[in-house]
């Protein structure tokens, strides 16, 4: 008897609902783009922002004012990224912050502003074998002097 009025003292307990606040991330600082050596791509970088790590960080990125947005998300420990297969030109990146609140639903911080940096073109298959073919040139250039330097040497010597 006792065990029933404990279920039907426990059961008839109605539970409020809890209001859960998510405090917004600050603003990223120190964001950095530069195109990267091979092209076609741009390297991301930037300083997380004060206080609890966020839970993701949302990367914009823009061939200019006015065209086609893209946006990528980049996970609470990276604090870089990198956009490849970008045309040639200028772009422009921004990035925020941002925090899940109870729900599951994302809370922004503040944008950065838009920062430019230009992507070269990625070079070809035939620039790459043209870059080695030259590179070898020299290698073996340099290996032909250094013999004919010893073999002159060897031949005062004696």
């Amino acid at each position: 008897m006792l065990l029933i009025g404990i279920l039907l003292a426990l059961t008839a307990t109605k539970a409020e609902p809890v209001a859960i606040q998510t405090q917004l991330p600050g603003a990223v600082s120190s964001l950095e783009v530069r195109g990267v050596w091979f092209g076609g791509g741009l390297r991301v970088t930037w300083d997380a922002p004060p206080g609890d790590p966020p839970d993701d960080y949302r990367v914009l990125w823009r061939k200019g004012p006015g065209q086609r947005t893209n946006e990528m998300q980049a996970f609470p420990r990276d604090t870089g990224i990198t956009l490849r297969n970008l045309e040639e030109g200028q772009w422009e990146v921004r990035v925020r912050a941002r925090r899940f609140d109870g729900g599951g639903t994302p809370k922004g911080g503040p944008w950065s502003e838009w920062t430019t940096a230009p992507v070269a073109a990625a070079p070809t298959l035939l620039q790459w074998i043209g870059g080695f073919t030259a590179l070898a040139m020299v290698v073996l250039a340099t290996i032909g002097l250094i013999l004919r330097r010893r073999a002159s040497a060897e031949r005062g010597a004696s």
